[in-house]
């Protein structure tokens, strides 16, 4: 039998021609969808500051901090190809509620551990290689969905929206997870309670995905004929095929695999150099968590007016300028002030490019496109953080955040000589 091009042959388009409410505000399914995604995005916040400093606070050391900020990312690597494919063939929602299941479980057992007096960084490890598992097949999942419960002429909206709520995690969970820390008796134990607490935010993300109904993926007749090796394959072809998607993917890659080791960095250098408290260095991140809400408001309004390949290159330059700011000061606030235009440029290089080939992807294909470029992505941003933390051993956190920037700013300059320029919506 000839293989299948379902990129080519698949009726389904990026969404269906069901009626859904004019004002995303007033559609229900969609708001469990970024309900769910908001509050488990603050928890996951919050342990995203708490896990480097649990780890410091364990082993001093920078470069086990980078290999645990690296697990989480591995398994995205190794799953990605097929859990793209899978999540084409499975229910979105159930997936999306087991990943749930398997998140909570797993950041739960850190305070268990602790309890039990076994916590260790070997075990943090093995809470992030969990975590990482569960997020390679639940964040192709909901973002595969998301076409499925808003109409076409909404997904940039709808993504944006998603993005504002990624930003006010972004913006309150460090401080909140520094203030968290610090209020515990120790290091250890404020960063034990702070996984805790993103147990409680899984379960809440768990009753709004339970109250989807709306299926989350289009009937494919048929599909089911197909083994899973064979249509691993299609979602390949189909970015080898599509020029635009092909290009910003290996922007993507080179961008994310220097700019990975950037909070590990902070962290370092808040520590070392700035002196600063648990408190502090959440507040860091707050600055850039504010530059990522203040890109998702903005960067709907540029995407109207600039094209995706002009606007890819400028976030680009941009980002490396804000990280050499943050490099060269010994001012606590003007590394705040370069924070908060990295995160700008770091949440507005997502919007653009997801929201971008969301409307080239058919709906078949939609959890193995994004799964290869996902795969890509967190394979670079898995290798820079490990690589980050061996970095800031061997030389200090200046000299590493200088590298970062000096690459960036030299991928921006690659970037308006190659075929990325000519790119258009």
């Amino acid at each position: 039998m000839p293989p299948v091009i379902e990129a080519r042959t698949d009726t389904a388009t990026v969404s269906d021609d069901r009626p859904r409410p004019e004002r995303l505000w007033r559609n229900g399914e969609f708001l469990r969808l970024w309900l769910g995604q908001t509050v488990s995005s603050v928890g996951s916040g919050i342990v995203k500051l708490a896990a480097p400093l649990l780890v410091l606070a364990l082993t001093e050391s920078s470069a086990i901090a980078g290999l645990v900020g690296g697990a989480l990312l591995f398994p995205m690597v190794i799953l990605g190809l097929p859990a793209g494919a899978l999540v084409d063939r499975w229910d979105r929602r159930r997936v999306m509620i087991v990943c749930d299941v398997v998140r909570c479980l797993a950041v739960t057992s850190v305070p268990l551990a602790w309890l039990l007096g076994q916590l260790s960084a070997w075990h943090l490890l093995a809470v992030a290689l969990a975590l990482g598992a569960a997020q390679s097949f639940f964040n192709i999942a909901q973002l595969a969905a998301l076409p499925r419960v808003v109409a076409r002429r909404q997904i940039a909206s709808a993504h944006a929206l998603n993005t504002t709520s990624e930003g006010v995690a972004q913006l309150a969970s460090p401080g909140l997870s520094g203030i968290i820390i610090a209020a515990g008796p120790t290091l250890v134990a404020g960063g034990v309670i702070a996984y805790g607490l993103n147990g409680l935010t899984f379960l809440v993300s768990i009753l709004a995905l339970a109250g989807i109904r709306t299926p989350l993926q289009a009937a494919r007749p048929g599909s089911r004929d197909h083994t899973l090796w064979r249509s691993i394959p299609v979602g390949l072809r189909h970015v080898w095929q599509e020029r635009p998607i092909r290009l910003l993917m290996a922007l993507n890659m080179v961008h994310r695999f220097f700019f990975a080791p950037v909070m590990l960095t902070v962290v370092v250098l808040g520590r070392q150099e700035l002196r600063l408290d648990p408190a502090a260095i959440g507040l860091l991140f707050s600055a850039a968590g504010a530059g990522g809400l203040a890109a998702a408001a903005l960067t709907p309004w540029l995407r109207r007016r600039v094209p995706v390949g002009w606007h890819m290159i400028g976030i680009v330059a941009v980002h490396g300028l804000a990280l050499g700011l943050v490099a060269a000061s010994s001012a606590v606030w003007l590394v705040a002030i370069g924070l908060f235009v990295a995160g700008m440029m770091e949440m507005m290089t997502g919007i653009t490019q997801v929201s971008y080939r969301l409307g080239l992807i058919p709906d078949a294909l939609q959890g193995r496109v994004n799964s290869v470029y996902r795969l890509v992505s967190f394979g670079a941003m898995a290798f820079g953080t490990a690589g980050g933390g061996i970095l800031l051993d061997l030389y200090g956190p200046r000299p590493v955040m200088g590298l970062i920037a000096a690459s960036i700013g030299a991928i921006a300059l690659g970037a308006t000589l190659s075929g990325v320029r000519t790119l258009r919506d």
